[in-house]
């Protein structure tokens, strides 16, 4: 199975700031494969960073539809006993 999200947002100015988002890799239960992807508009600046051990986000050109998404593929994580540690 797999778990998809979509969110699309309209540019109603020049300049647009977000919060910032985590997203722990490590859940309840163990993982065996995953796969994030994920699309920004062309001209807009996103600041990315891996840590704890996390694969990085590699940039990937699909020169077939002409646009780039940022990807990231992991896999064989243990679960966490306790997330209030991982924060």
């Amino acid at each position: 199975y797999y778990i998809c999200e979509e969110e699309e947002r309209l540019i109603t100015s020049l300049i647009e700031f977000f919060d910032p988002i985590i997203h722990n890799l490590r859940q309840e239960y163990p993982v065996m494969k995953q796969k994030l992807q994920f699309k920004v508009q062309r001209r807009c600046y996103i600041n990315l960073r891996s840590i704890n051990g996390a694969p990085e986000l590699k940039l990937v050109t699909d020169e077939e539809k002409d646009e780039q998404y940022y990807s990231l593929e992991d896999g064989a994580r243990d679960g966490i006993a306790e997330m209030k540690w991982l924060y």
